[in-house]
């Protein structure tokens, strides 16, 4: 009977009809029939042995052909081939689709064994008992729960490089406010140092001219005092060198700490990162199989899938522990600023038509309406801000502003060069001249750039500003306890300006600044050639 396959009837076609098995070697003779070489070559010898005389006939049709006129039949061999990859082909198929013991075509799923089973199988003792289910049935129930697998463990590797960013975003973040406290640390000794120096040599220059006053009375007395006055600055300036570098030490290994600390984090999220990614490709891998490959080992994976969940990294505080306190008993950090303490008002010419000025011109308020004040070249058109109306050129300055804290609170502080726009749109930002801190939805900022975070240990009430216009520096302070908030260092001097303080309140009522209520209070509210004020956009 004639095989119904169409790949077994193409083989059948292909057989030599001497040996009855595959071609080797076809060739074609005269009449076109096809032989194996060595078959047809023996036929002809075989021939030649029984009847010399006679021509030889074909095998299969007795026409008369020509032994030495073979011809390779080369799309035959090559037809055969195709044939045989073909047949090897479909047994691969086979094999997968059908039971090895039974023969039988693999149609069940048996859920304790968790493997594919023909219907002979399920009646055998092995899987008698067990609990059995159609084969596509199955493939489609454990389908859907590798797309659930698949689905929960996309949202873990999400969640996981949301933790990566959330901690490298720790590290910036960390490293802003370490960098904050280390310029607040080099800065403040430094400003130590010079008003000690000051200070001795104030000191030494009346005693030198006590000391001139009265050689004879005092002169004894005198350099007992010279002497007391050098070893005791000389121990301070040593305290100081101590002081900062401990600090400076103290600092650097908190940073360094926290460094590891979070790359331990970052390279555990890695590693559960690539575990996730090797679990989802290995699931959607299954997905893309046939149903006896899905099967196959699909609750082991998972299984996996099931139990592994995403650590959460170490919780890290951002907080600097170690940050910069003057040791009040060494010396009296107000009582120093104090000696340069300015005495500064508000400018009206400059203020927006959205402020109103106290009478002394130290208080303002948010006018409403607007108030109908006379333009001015000096007037600030698009953003709410005042300026101070004194300057300062050189030397060094200290003043205070009362501002207000709190959730609500809305400030801008601090100080802008005398060429700042008051037309019009402007950038605030340093490159502008422009040096101040801000209160925002109870955060405060240094305007940088980028801006900085600052962390207060307290919300201040009242701030002090002292400018160097020599030195090239801006400091401000937490008055009332000389904490340092911050400090911008221009890098040159702030020659021919001014400086003039003031606050910003959000209050409506009065308050020593200014109301800056609207979103685009980002600025600097101080300019002049050296000016102190506020703003509100």
């Amino acid at each position: 009977m004639a095989s119904a396959n169409p790949v077994e009837r193409l083989k059948d076609e292909a057989l030599c009809p001497i040996c009855l098995e595959c071609f080797t070697e076809p060739v074609s003779i005269d009449c076109g029939h096809n032989f194996c070489r060595v078959c047809i070559s023996r036929y002809c010898e075989a021939c030649e042995e029984e009847s010399p005389c006679r021509p030889v006939q074909c095998p299969v049709c007795k026409g008369k052909f020509k032994k030495d006129n073979f011809r390779p039949n080369w799309q035959l061999a090559n037809m055969l081939k195709t044939i045989l990859e073909l047949r090897a082909a479909r047994g691969e198929e086979r094999a997968g689709r059908f039971c090895q013991h039974h023969q039988e075509q693999l149609k069940l799923f048996c859920e304790e064994d968790g493997k594919a089973i023909c219907v002979v199988c399920r009646e055998s003792q092995e899987h008698r008992e067990h609990r059995v289910a159609p084969m596509e049935e199955a493939a489609q129930t454990y389908r859907t729960k590798v797309q659930q697998a698949l689905t929960q463990l996309r949202k873990e590797m999400e969640a996981a490089k949301r933790l990566e960013a959330k901690e490298n975003r720790k590290i910036k973040e960390w490293q802003e406010k370490v960098q904050v406290q280390r310029q607040i640390i080099v800065s403040e000794f430094e400003k130590i140092r010079q008003f000690l120096t000051e200070e001795e040599k104030l000191l030494l220059e009346k005693l030198a001219t006590e000391e001139k006053d009265f050689v004879q009375r005092v002169q004894e007395k005198v350099q007992v005092q010279r002497q007391i006055i050098v070893s005791e600055f000389e121990k301070i300036r040593q305290f100081l060198t101590e002081e900062e570098k401990l600090l400076l030490e103290k600092l650097a290994t908190e940073e360094k700490d926290f460094v590891q600390r979070v790359q331990a984090n970052l390279a555990d999220l890695s590693e559960q990162s690539s575990a996730l990614g090797k679990l989802i490709a290995e699931l959607e891998e299954k997905c893309r199989k046939s149903s006896v490959e899905l099967l196959e080992g699909v609750r082991h994976s998972l299984s996996s899938a099931e139990t592994i969940k995403l650590r959460e990294p170490e919780a890290i505080p951002t907080e600097v522990k170690n940050k910069y306190k003057f040791p009040e008993h060494c010396l009296d950090m107000k009582k120093m600023l104090q000696r340069f303490k300015t005495d500064v008002t508000l400018d009206p010419e400059t203020a927006h038509v959205c402020l109103e000025l106290s009478k002394d011109h130290r208080g303002v308020r948010l006018a409403e309406p607007q108030l109908a004040v006379p333009s001015h070249p000096k007037r600030f058109d698009t953003y709410r801000c005042v300026l101070g109306a004194a300057g300062l050129r050189t030397g060094r300055h200290y003043w205070e502003v009362e501002v207000e804290a709190g959730d609500k609170a809305y400030w801008t502080l601090g100080v802008a060069r005398g060429s700042l726009r008051r037309k019009g749109w402007f950038s605030m930002e340093q490159e502008e001249g422009i040096w101040a801190v801000r209160l925002i939805r109870g955060q405060y900022h240094a305007h940088t750039c980028p801006e900085t975070s600052l962390s207060l240990s307290r919300s201040p009430q009242l701030l002090g500003i002292f400018l160097d216009c020599d030195g090239g520096s801006i400091t401000f302070y937490e008055a009332e306890g000389m904490e340092p908030i911050f400090s911008f260092a221009a890098g040159t001097p702030f020659s021919e300006s001014r400086a003039a303080p003031s606050s910003v309140s959000c209050a409506p009522g009065p308050a020593s600044g200014f109301d800056p209520r609207c979103e685009r209070g980002k600025q600097a509210c101080l300019a002049g050639e050296w000016h102190g004020g506020g703003q509100c956009p």
